[in-house]
């Protein structure tokens, strides 16, 4: 209760947790992801990377855990590195996923990195079914930074019709 203004809330407070002193359940979260939280508030350390990560995560900004949820984020983003190093396709649709989840939970470091990488590998989202997730302000941020840009692409394809016309020689018809 001491490092946890929920769980001080909850436990010392005039809820229901508090006038039940033998058992609290706490719903929709893993034994595992609440023994992590637990040992957290205990040890300043959190099992993350024996634990599932994002529901840590979800749980930790549930218990109001800025910090930890700042060490979830940073351990999601090099498993999402792992999972995409031979192909970054392979991580397209968790990556839209988790920009949601992210999003949803506080984790606004992550959102700003899947969004950073959602724009940067354009090509290979804009192509994935689940791009269709990325909507309103996310989209905009996309489409905005989205890398090539554009203004690239549209002069790429400007001098592709001008070398495109040669000669029969094979020399450019410009020259």
């Amino acid at each position: 209760m001491a490092r946890c203004d929920v769980m001080a809330a909850m436990l010392g407070g005039a809820f229901m947790e508090g006038r039940n002193s033998s058992e609290t359940e706490i719903k929709e979260a893993s034994l595992e992801s609440f023994l992590a939280i637990l040992e957290y508030l205990y040890t300043d350390h959190a099992p993350i990377e024996e634990g599932d990560a994002i529901d840590i995560m979800v749980l930790a900004d549930r218990f109001c855990l800025p910090r930890l949820v700042t060490l979830c984020e940073l351990y999601i983003t090099k498993k999402v590195d792992k999972m995409i190093e031979k192909k970054v396709s392979d991580g397209a649709e968790y990556v839209v996923n988790l920009l949601l989840l992210s999003q949803a939970h506080n984790a606004h470091q992550l959102s700003n990195w899947c969004l950073h990488f959602i724009a940067t590998n354009y090509l290979i989202f804009e192509s994935n079914p689940s791009f269709t997730l990325v909507q309103g302000t996310n989209i905009e941020y996309v489409e905005k930074h989205r890398w090539p840009p554009l203004s690239y692409l549209n002069e790429v394809q400007e001098f592709e019709k001008k070398v495109g016309h040669t000669s029969k020689k094979g020399k450019c018809s410009i020259m």
